[in-house]
């Protein structure tokens, strides 16, 4: 009986513990949504919550407000922690919480967050694309190359998954697997002229001079005056025995990479508009060509 009557207290407490969270709670949400005071409703959420830890609904209402609010994601992870503690098989929060730990810089710590992410959600190109940057974190490159691939694959029309995969391929020197991620971004954007010169560049690296020459004539409809532009044009045409024409593409390349004040390519020019001019045995590079 006595046990009985204490169990009845207990819940009683509890109850009215729970009740009190919940007038908290309608406070919070009121200063939050009704006087657009989120700092002041802070305080009343953590309290509500004190009475109530186990309140899914009150840790993810406080986290929402503190992620967005000056982007406090450390006061955020203890209580995206214990939903997911709470709710084990709910995907959803276990990505709220990676994405937290990653804004926050956490990289090493959220790797394996991501790659268990991964696991269950193999077709999700955003959990990839965060697990390629926590890898490189880790330096593990090539693990992060294939989760990269993948992500490009789930979301072929997303240029920023692209231009980022065809940056590291070619940061990696991997020319010839970069150019086809690099087609596409100049298919996605036909006006954008870096891509077009970009394309004109590994080319020549590639010493497909040909190929290289309608990227940059096109890059050069757009902007007549851009030096890479001007100098790979030279480059191609002396590679192609038109040395005249190299010659005025050289000369333009001279003014403008002086303009610029770019001394490196302003010497290059200089060397590849003296080789034009003398109709120098193009058999060498002679160091006029990108490296």
């Amino acid at each position: 009986m006595a046990q009985k009557s204490k169990n009845k207290k207990q819940s009683s407490g509890q109850e009215q513990k729970m009740r009190q969270a919940s007038v908290y709670f309608g406070m919070a949400m009121t200063l939050h949504t009704v006087f657009e005071d989120s700092e002041g409703s802070i305080p009343l959420f953590e309290k509500a919550i004190e009475l109530d830890p186990d309140s899914i609904l009150y840790r993810h209402k406080v986290t929402g407000i503190l992620v967005g609010m000056d982007h406090r994601y450390q006061e955020a992870v203890p209580h995206l922690k214990k939903i997911v503690e709470l709710k084990p098989d709910e995907i959803a929060f276990k990505r709220m919480l990676a994405n937290v730990l990653y804004r926050k810089g956490d990289y090493l710590e959220v790797l394996p967050h991501f790659e268990k992410l991964v696991e269950l959600e193999p077709d999700h190109d955003g959990d990839r694309h965060s697990l390629y940057k926590c890898l490189r974190v880790a330096e593990r490159d090539e693990e992060a190359l294939l989760h990269l691939k993948k992500a490009v694959e789930l979301n072929e029309e997303q240029p920023y998954l692209r231009y980022e995969l065809y940056s590291s391929l070619l940061t990696a020197g991997r020319y010839e697997d970069a150019l086809p991620h690099l087609q596409k971004l100049v298919e996605f954007e036909p006006g954008m002229v870096d891509f077009k010169i970009n394309m004109g560049n590994i080319l020549v690296r590639l010493k497909r001079y040909a190929d290289a020459v309608p990227y940059l004539e096109s890059a050069l409809e757009i902007k007549s005056n851009e030096v890479n532009a001007n100098y790979l044009m030279a480059v191609c045409k002396m590679r192609l025995g038109a040395q005249q024409t190299a010659e005025g593409f050289s000369k333009k390349a001279i003014i403008l990479s002086e303009v610029a004040g770019d001394a490196f390519l302003f010497k290059r020019a200089h060397c590849l508009h003296f080789m034009a001019q003398d109709k120098v045995n193009m058999q060498h590079n002679m160091g006029i060509e990108p490296t």
